[in-house]
């Protein structure tokens, strides 16, 4: 399981959490889950729920999009949403309203500026190597990225070698940069 792994003490809490609600639903729940996420497809095979699982390739949540949330994670949210509000019989219409019109929340890939064709986007909240690369891969133009906060002492190498190859200019300053600049350098 993921908790054997060398992951915090949340996530295996946010697992066991999410598995006793599975136990607990009945025929008349549905459960929605993310299908490429083996551990929970795993997971809810013993769930009493109508089952009801997504990918990017949903056809039917295609038709739902917001030009102010960028990225394939942003994606998989709206057709999650799109899935538990019809489930709750909501109708399309209301639902594609409700979708076009969500604001991203702030410091979360919030659109700042958008000036002769220069986008600038505040991910500040995105503080660890995994939500940075998630953010810098929902953009294909090239990407400018400003670093900058504490040394978490978190691994770098694999993020050091994504932002290498993925983004035009980097630039760091905080704690952080002690670390990172080195090993960008490698």
């Amino acid at each position: 399981t993921r908790c054997s792994r060398d992951w915090s003490s949340d996530v295996c809490s946010s697992d066991l959490a999410k598995s006793k609600i599975f136990q607990n639903q009945t025929g008349q729940d549905t459960l929605i889950y993310f299908e490429s996420d083996q551990f929970l497809s795993q997971m809810v095979n013993s769930a009493k729920s109508k089952r009801v699982s997504y990918t990017l390739k949903n056809s039917e949540c295609h038709d739902f999009s917001n030009e102010n949330l960028f990225g394939d994670h942003n994606r998989l949210n709206i057709c999650a949403a799109v899935l538990a509000a019809r489930a709750l019989g909501v109708s399309d219409a209301v639902i594609r309203e409700k979708v076009a019109s969500f604001q991203p929340l702030e410091h979360r890939l919030e659109t700042v500026a958008n000036e002769r064709g220069v986008l600038i986007i505040n991910d500040s909240k995105g503080t660890n190597p995994d939500s940075t690369i998630i953010a810098i891969q929902a953009f294909l133009s090239p990407v400018h990225l400003i670093l900058c906060g504490k040394d978490k002492g978190l691994p770098l190498e694999a993020f050091a070698k994504f932002v290498v190859s993925h983004v035009k200019t980097v630039t760091i300053f905080g704690e952080i940069k002690k670390r990172l600049v080195p090993i960008l350098k490698q």
